[in-house]
């Protein structure tokens, strides 16, 4: 990428991105302007992705996708902001704080600092230690990058987009990868795609953060408590190492969560409206994303109709947490409805023995996508696959946040059914409920024991069960402010549970390194802590830093991301020969068929196929049958569908299967092979 290029890209990224970021703060400055602290953090957060979502999800709808249009559309939409604030209605009081209950212990303030630096130190060091190394996930480069890809190509989301056959990924909800869109379309490159989760990632434990203080636990328990959500591996490794959109999805489910327990306390039309954009964003990111809100809200139903709610009012309030849903997290479906006829597509919706929505067979989920709750009954199963995939994918940290909701809902129910409970204590045993209710959705979800029968991998899907740990955090938090001497001991068991979270599934980054970077980190929030409390603090000047400081902050920004892009080149999807052979030699311009079946411990092909800078056009070399990508079974068909689609590379799988012979008996000239994959030029 040259000089001008890059700064092109920053041009954009800088025009849409500050645009969002302008939105938000308009919004929550004249409409919120009670949310404070750490829930204010969250709100801007919820607030900057709604509008970076909307901002590309508009003109991908319309089919004019580009760089233009998306800044267009973000400029559109902080012009709307600044109308609205003009001429909207005057700032709302703000109502009093949830009180605070001090933790009981003095040690508990540095316990949280030792947690949270560990946390800290082992995402330096894992960023450190990956370098410039390109994203290896299956999932992104079988579907999501492939998809946007594609997107970019054709300035549209209208289209069957398919790349590996009986697979029906191209139908799910996107939201999260129009948030990994933003970090490409500047630059037409993938090389921001490994960073994009990372503020989400922070984002979720402010989010479970400002929910402990909801419950009035103290900020060092609520602290503690968060990161040992946050780290444990379904989450910091779905985050960190494989960069899925599922963190997206928790970071929004965590800010529609809070917002939905302060307007509990409130009553504040603003924190509904927070919690409905989370929800709406969780909801439009992966398909367990509308199941999981469908829990939540009808907990929230259920707990404010015994709270003595009129029923009037939890219709108009669930109203407007439903329609702020559908509004940010619905186009999916109507997308689906038109390009495949269901809405839900792959699944088969029946009511009272009507067929409402049809699909052609799901086979893979039929032969592969079991849940859990499958294997119900089969001991040996659980002994030997589930219950040591669990342990790697949660951990200890997952054990003590599920055992706190259940302690909590034993010991508090009866009270809270009586109403004989401190509001705090109602929250807490709604919230772990919710939990535990959750937890019962992760085990009849698809995929959840994703294998052929009888050898089940949970590890894959892990990620399915941490809405349940995001809602149980505050509840653990809460406890260790209620049992005395003990909650030292819990709070000990929480610093416990971040160290063996981050030894644990492919996490261990060096153990030098990350504990050089903990203590850093550790420094760093002693001196913090220091300066506030020094007496010269006084004597530093009380003005924000002017348009100068940002302008050469931004500018520094961008002259690291120039050195780091340049050194992400050179090492990009360079391990296997084919790969390279394409970045070398067939960088764009070209237009690529893949096929055939191989390994799954490397990179897989398809996005690697696009080239440096999506200049490739790529498909999987199958057909569509009622929006199913399926593969050829014979040899004629198959050579056909190349001649039609025009293409002129072939990469092709090496592992056993027909169509792997077929480039040969079509005369095809090889141009690299690997143990892996093969790739052709097709017509000599």
């Amino acid at each position: 990428m040259s000089p001008s290029e890059y700064a092109a890209g920053c041009f954009f990224a800088l025009l849409t991105g500050g645009a969002a970021l302008a939105t938000a703060v308009l919004i929550a400055r004249r409409s919120m302007p009670a949310i404070r602290g750490s829930a204010r953090v969250v709100a801007l957060g919820l607030l900057f992705t709604a509008a970076f979502v909307v901002a590309h999800l508009v003109p991908a709808a319309l089919a004019v996708l580009s760089r233009w249009t998306v800044a267009a559309a973000a400029l559109a939409e902080v012009t709307i902001a600044w109308w609205a604030v003009r001429h909207g209605p005057a700032k709302a009081r703000a109502p009093s704080a949830a009180p605070e209950r001090r933790s009981g212990s003095r040690l508990s303030g540095a316990i949280a600092a030792i947690g949270v630096s560990l946390l800290g130190g082992w995402i330096v060091a894992a960023t450190h230690s990956r370098g410039v190394t390109a994203i290896n996930s299956i999932d992104l480069l079988t579907f999501n990058l492939p998809l946007l890809g594609r997107w970019m190509q054709d300035h549209s989301l209208w289209q069957l987009a398919d790349y590996f056959p009986l697979q029906s990924h191209g139908s799910y909800p996107h939201d999260g990868d129009l948030v990994i869109l933003g970090s490409m379309l500047p630059w037409r490159s993938d090389f921001l795609v490994r960073f994009v989760q990372y503020p989400f990632f922070a984002l979720a434990g402010t989010a479970v953060y400002a929910l402990g203080r909801e419950l009035r636990v103290g900020p060092p328990a609520a602290l503690l408590a968060a990161s040992a959500c946050v780290a444990i591996p379904a989450m910091s490794y779905t985050a960190f190492l494989i960069a899925l959109p599922d963190t997206v999805l928790l970071a929004a489910l965590a800010g529609g969560a809070l917002f939905l327990v302060r307007h509990s306390r409130t009553g504040a039309r603003a924190d509904l409206v927070l919690a409905g954009l989370g929800f709406g964003i969780a909801f439009g990111t992966k398909w367990y994303g509308p199941t999981t809100i469908g829990v939540v809200l009808a907990v929230w139903t259920g707990a404010s109709w015994l709270a003595g709610r009129r029923v009037r009012r939890i219709v108009a309030d669930g109203g407007i947490l439903v329609a702020l849903t559908l509004a940010l997290g619905g186009f999916w479906l109507v997308r689906n409805a038109i390009e495949y006829g269901n809405p839900v597509f792959p699944a088969t919706v029946r009511a009272f023995g009507v067929t409402l929505f049809s699909s052609p067979p799901d086979v893979a989920r039929r032969q592969v996508g079991f849940t859990l709750a499958h294997y119900i009954g089969n001991a040996s199963v659980w002994r030997h696959a589930i219950w040591p995939g669990l342990r790697a994918a949660f951990g200890l940290g997952g054990a003590m946040l599920l055992g706190g909701s259940v302690v909590a809902v034993l010991a508090q129910l009866v009270r809270v059914v009586r109403r004989r409970a401190a509001r705090e204590t109602v929250l807490a045993v709604v919230l772990a409920g919710t939990a535990l209710l959750l937890t019962a959705l992760y085990l009849v979800t698809p995929d959840s024991a994703l294998g052929p029968p009888g050898h089940p991998d949970v590890l894959p899907n892990a990620r399915y069960g941490m809405p349940a740990m995001l809602m149980a955090a505050p509840v653990l938090a809460w406890l260790a402010g209620r049992i005395g001497r003990l909650g030292l001991a819990l709070e000990l068991l929480m610093l416990a549970a971040i160290v063996d979270a981050l030894g644990r599934r492919g996490l261990n980054t060096g153990t030098g390194a990350a504990l050089l970077a903990s203590v850093a980190c550790l420094a760093v929030i002693g001196a913090v802590r220091a300066a506030r409390r020094w007496p010269w603090r006084s004597l530093l000047p009380a003005r924000r830093p002017g348009p100068f400081a940002v302008a050469v902050l931004v500018l520094a920004v961008a002259a690291v991301g120039y050195r780091e892009q340049r050194q992400f080149f050179k090492y990009r999807y360079r391990d296997d020969v084919t790969f390279a052979h394409v970045t070398a030699a067939a960088s764009s311009g070209h237009r690529v068929a893949v096929d055939g079946l191989w390994t799954l411990d490397l990179e897989a092909p398809v996005w690697p196929m696009y080239g440096p800078r999506a200049g490739n056009r790529v498909f999987y070399a199958g057909y569509f049958h009622r929006g199913q990508l399926r593969r050829y079974s014979s040899y004629g068909a198959w050579r056909a569908a190349l001649q039609r689609g025009r293409f002129d590379l072939l990469e092709m799988g090496s592992l056993p299967a027909p169509e792997r012979e077929w480039p040969v008996r079509a005369g095809f000239r090889e141009l690299a092979r690997s143990p892996r994959l093969r790739l052709y030029a097709i017509g000599g």
